[in-house]
């Protein structure tokens, strides 16, 4: 069977169908509004997993565990990167 003509709009657009037919997400997702601690991390430049624990700790960083994982609610990485430029660095 041929395939279809491409158009000005599907001309450059990237395939979006798997082998067989099946269609998968784009490569780009949309922002979500919790992270695992892993992706948290690298969101915040790729601090450590214990410096995030400590934030979580010391009550700098909001978290919340949900079936039994920890995540990071995106506002909660938004308010902790506003606070970090209005506070003195914190002693090591």
């Amino acid at each position: 069977m041929p395939s279809k003509p491409a158009t000005p709009e599907t001309a450059n657009a990237p395939d979006t169908s798997a082998p067989g037919g099946i269609d998968h997400p784009p490569a780009e997702f949309p922002a979500r509004k919790a992270y695992p601690v892993e992706e948290a991390r690298g969101l915040l430049g790729g601090i450590s997993r214990k410096s995030i624990y400590d934030l979580i700790n010391a009550g700098e960083l909001r978290s919340v565990l949900i079936a039994g994982r920890r995540l990071i609610p995106a506002d909660a990485i938004d308010e902790l990167i506003r606070s970090a430029g209005q506070q003195p660095p914190r002693a090591a």
